[in-house]
């Protein structure tokens, strides 16, 4: 090789090969924005059922406060709530429910003669329901009661 042909083989050898490479650029995807937390519900408001007038205007809230009221054996307000449920929501489940706690109310009240035939309106109206082999049994005991 003369000094011509190393001359040019150095001159294309540095036009191929250009400026160094800039090294490999890496792509960073943003950082997520943060997530809000949903603020937790509020509480539940406590059914006062002796003073909220409120309760009544929800069957499920008005049985639950017949359902106090029977346990602290205040039959009178439980029977009142029953039959406030059974007027304003008669076609509710918590309606048939009612019907079940009103009998209920009168075989803790010792009216056994009552109380059967209460269950046996309920077995005639509601033949299907889930709670037909109870209602069974607690018309029997009424039965038995009323007959000693």
């Amino acid at each position: 090789m003369d000094g011509r042909s190393l001359w040019l083989l150095v001159v294309v050898v540095v036009a191929c090969s250009g400026p160094a490479a800039p090294p490999p650029r890496t792509i960073v995807a943003p950082a997520p924005a943060p997530v809000a937390e949903p603020a937790p519900p509020p509480p539940p408001k406590p059914v006062t059922c002796d003073v909220d007038p409120e309760v009544i205007k929800h069957a499920d809230a008005s049985f639950a406060c017949a359902q106090d009221a029977m346990a602290r054996a205040e039959y009178d307000t439980a029977e009142a709530l029953a039959e406030q449920i059974q007027r304003r929501y008669p076609y509710s489940k918590v309606s048939v429910l009612s019907e079940e706690l009103r009998a209920d109310i009168l075989a803790a009240r010792h009216q056994y003669a009552e109380a059967e035939e209460a269950y046996d309106h309920f077995i005639k109206f509601h033949p299907t329901h889930e709670r037909v082999d109870e209602i069974r049994r607690k018309q029997a005991e009424a039965h038995a009661a009323a007959n000693r």
